[in-house]
């Protein structure tokens, strides 16, 4: 993660600063803990407000509104995309995410159909084709659109 930059104001350094500490100190285990109930442990941080979203129904759509701003303008800018990201906490997320920002991208597409056999001009041999049955190569799940790529 890169919360470094020259040209930034001295309330964005600042912020950023804080941004950082609060990180490191969630990593090594150093911020205080509480209890939700009276059966938990106090293993529950607070976040503070101002990295929290309040959720009102989308929270896909509300993550991407505040990460990718007009993206559907701004997308090709060649610093607009690679400054910002959305972790996920699973692929299966992910693709839900990538789906939606993708959808928010007016251009032309192309689509690229996928297959379940291995191409003749890899070079493989019959025998390496059993290494990949094709039950296998049906039921992966390769995190992108699973029988065809835009």
């Amino acid at each position: 993660m890169r919360l470094r930059s020259n040209d930034l104001s001295l309330q964005m350094a600042k912020e950023i600063e804080d941004f950082s500490d609060w990180v490191l100190r969630l990593g090594e285990g150093r911020l205080p803990t509480k209890k939700m109930n009276d059966f938990d442990e106090p293993n529950w941080i607070k976040i503070p407000d101002d990295l929290l979203l309040q959720n009102n129904g989308n929270s896909i759509q509300q993550i991407i509104d505040a990460i990718y701003p007009d993206i559907s303008n701004r997308y090709s800018e060649p610093n607009y995309l690679k400054d910002r990201c959305i972790l996920t906490p699973t692929n299966d997320c992910a693709d839900n995410v990538n789906k939606e920002v993708l959808s928010r991208i007016r251009m032309t597409s192309r689509i690229y159909a996928s297959t379940d056999t291995i191409s003749p001009m890899s070079g493989l041999t019959n025998e390496q084709d059993l290494d990949y049955p094709m039950e296998y190569l049906n039921i992966s799940k390769w995190h992108i659109y699973y029988d065809i790529f835009k």
